[in-house]
């Protein structure tokens, strides 16, 4: 990796007593000019060769054609610079800030939404938590626009303190568009809703994944590309749960995640 690509991984910035504060009360929160912008240009032309190669097929998201988005996994395998900067201490430092306890990586996901009219279609609200094998809470997720995106591109909307309203359900799967607001409506009275999101290159959100949250449809005319990263509590144990990245791995139930796939990050 060049010395200039080391310095863009090495720029990401503290968060700040007030983005944690803000983080543990509503459940999300906007980290603006998290890392340098120049990386999240070299980080979406990376991706582009990446999403243009052949389909692995062993990978049953890698590629795939999801009604919402086109996601690619693990580009932090497959890519030096995605390695470097999702198992970053910078992101390492930044998760255990906000959780306050250490967390372990979990994955790395490029989500690419197409304009509406090319089937990037509206994410239904939904919990992340309940489709991962974890047996405690503790888990979040960094969201990163590598290009502009204004509201009307996708960006994600959050029901503000929703991380403390329980394990709700699988809803996102489902395809009749009914969704967790339909089975529980109190919960849209109970909390309020956050405000559209314009976010900028180098600008993050980060979900606990208990919270609450959808995108809407893409209606612009161009694809919103964004990358993710997960981290997940370090003392969780593994509840034996079918979970494609998990199975195989030789994991034993009731015993932590010990293994390289989910390293410890520390200074």
């Amino acid at each position: 990796m060049s010395t200039q690509a080391a310095h863009l991984v090495d720029s990401v910035r503290a968060v700040t007593a007030d983005e944690v504060a803000t983080f543990r009360k509503n459940g999300w929160v906007k980290l603006e000019g998290l890392y340098d912008p120049e990386l999240s240009g070299e980080l979406l032309e990376r991706l582009k060769v990446l999403m243009a190669a052949p389909v692995d097929t062993a990978n049953p998201f890698q590629g795939a054609g999801v009604k919402m988005f086109k996601a690619y996994e693990d580009a932090s395998k497959a890519d030096e610079l995605f390695g470097a900067f999702s198992h970053s201490l910078g992101m390492a430092t930044a998760a255990r800030e906000l959780m306050g306890r250490p967390e372990r990586f979990y994955e790395d996901k490029a989500l690419c939404k197409e304009p509406s009219a090319d089937g990037g279609g509206h994410t239904p609200w939904h919990q992340d938590f309940s489709y991962h094998p974890f047996d405690r809470q503790g888990t979040l997720l960094f969201w990163m626009p590598l290009v502009d995106c204004p509201p009307e591109k996708g960006t994600m909307r959050f029901l503000n303190g929703s991380h403390r309203a329980g394990l709700l359900g699988r809803f996102v799967h489902r395809t009749d568009g009914y969704d967790i607001l339909d089975h529980f409506p109190d919960l849209g009275e109970g909390h309020t809703m956050s405000e559209p999101l314009h976010l900028k290159p180098g600008d993050v959100t980060v979900h606990d994944r208990m919270t609450l949250h959808y995108a809407p449809a893409n209606e612009t005319d161009s694809t919103r590309w964004v990358y993710t990263v997960s981290w997940f509590n370090r003392d969780a144990l593994y509840t034996g749960m079918p979970c494609h990245r998990m199975d195989g791995l030789g994991l034993k139930v009731n015993e932590p995640l010990e293994h390289p796939n989910f390293p410890a990050i520390t200074g």
